[in-house]
């Protein structure tokens, strides 16, 4: 009977020390639960203010694209309308310039002609 006395006794301890050590590993891990949540709560922040940077960076980007695209449209139109421009003044200059041609020619075959008679 004492040596179930003392039994009792040695179970009952280890049962504190058991639960003494279950306490102390709950505690430990919700310790790490609540610090591991708030990292991850940081990194999801930190993951939604990456993604809002780069939507403003990225339509940043688009409106200077879509202007640089615009400017380039509008001077390759200016080109192209002061190409047909000189083309138009080059060709009336080449048309007046035969007209030309032709006159002399034609006064160079009359004075070749009345040469001859």
């Amino acid at each position: 009977s004492a040596e179930i006395a003392t039994l009792r006794a040695l179970l009952e301890s280890e049962q504190k020390v058991r639960t003494v050590k279950e306490v102390k590993m709950r505690s430990s891990f919700e310790e790490k639960q609540e610090l591991y949540e708030n990292e991850i709560l940081k990194l999801k922040k930190q993951l939604r203010d990456t993604q809002y940077a780069h939507e403003g960076y990225l339509k940043k980007l688009m409106k200077v694209l879509e202007r640089t695209h615009k400017a380039r449209e509008e001077e390759f139109t200016k080109q192209r309308q002061e190409l047909a421009a000189t083309k138009e003044a080059k060709d009336s200059e080449i048309y007046e310039l035969r007209s030309e041609v032709l006159k002399l020619r034609s006064k160079v075959v009359r004075t070749q002609e009345a040469r001859h008679d």
